[in-house]
């Protein structure tokens, strides 16, 4: 299976999709097996910090060369 690198806002949209699927039914049954999606708590650390760099870098590949090295100044 081929690892696909996904941007910041691929991966935003992903965490609202998530949160949203968490909000409308947290836990159900499945053949008498109880199961529980993902962490809202987690998913929305995740959601505000991929906010973040999406505003900081723009819908980009993490890691790639526009990000490395990059800082933000502020004059102010």
């Amino acid at each position: 299976m081929a690892l696909v690198l996904k941007t910041y806002g691929e991966q935003l949209a992903e965490i609202q999709e998530a949160i949203s699927a968490v909000n409308t039914s947290q836990r159900y049954e499945i053949n008498g097996r109880m199961m529980q999606k993902a962490d809202l708590r987690y998913l929305h650390q995740r959601e505000k910090w991929l906010t973040t760099q999406l505003n900081n870098y723009g819908d980009i590949v993490a890691g790639s060369v526009k990000t490395r090295g990059a800082c933000r100044v502020n004059f102010e």
